[in-house]
């Protein structure tokens, strides 16, 4: 079965060391969104291990926005990237 986009993010999050983690929350807390996205707060990062991290950032971000916010703040995390086609992830598929 193929990997998914959270099987992607999830693998890069659990990773990465504890120090990285905990900088990549930290990061994420802060950083500039799309108009229709809210940061997660700070109090809900801190606590998060990579499975609930990825389960959060994909409830806050949808999974394509996801990805991009993940690829943005830490370098690793370009590994969500390897074996996926991103430009098409990241563009909206017509109805058919």
């Amino acid at each position: 079965m193929p990997k998914t986009v959270r099987d992607h993010l999830l693998s890069t999050l659990a990773n990465l060391g504890e120090a990285q983690l905990k900088n990549f929350k930290s990061k994420l807390n802060e950083i500039p969104l799309q108009d229709s996205y809210d940061n997660i707060p700070k109090g809900v990062l801190e606590k998060a291990h990579p499975i609930e991290l990825t389960d959060k950032m994909i409830q806050s971000y949808r999974e394509s926005y996801a990805v991009v916010v993940a690829a943005d703040q830490q370098p690793r995390a370009q590994g969500l990237f390897k074996g996926q086609r991103a430009p098409l992830l990241l563009l909206p598929q017509p109805f058919k």
